[in-house]
């Protein structure tokens, strides 16, 4: 993988949705929803879409690795952070 390429993960859990972009093992970007629609939605609307060379929801070359994982572990920790605060 080339150190300038964006790979574009999209997570889902029951509560919320979003799309990590990585531009190598680093987090560039993040995009956080309510669902995939609306995570679709924002990053349609972003100029980052365009710099995105392999995703996993259909962006440039299929992707299937690691940064998948990284980006559930991500949308966890965001997850509970936000159910703190609501408590």
């Amino acid at each position: 993988m080339k150190k300038e390429t964006r790979i574009g993960i999209l997570s889902e859990n029951n509560k919320l949705s979003c799309i990590c972009i990585f531009r190598g093992s680093f987090l560039e970007h993040f995009i956080l929803a309510s669902n995939k629609e609306d995570a679709l939605r924002k990053l349609e609307k972003s100029k980052v879409k365009h710099e995105i060379n392999m995703s996993n929801f259909g962006i440039g070359e299929k992707y299937s690795g690691d940064l998948e994982n990284t980006c559930n572990m991500i949308l966890e920790k965001v997850s509970e952070k936000i159910n703190k605060t609501n408590e």
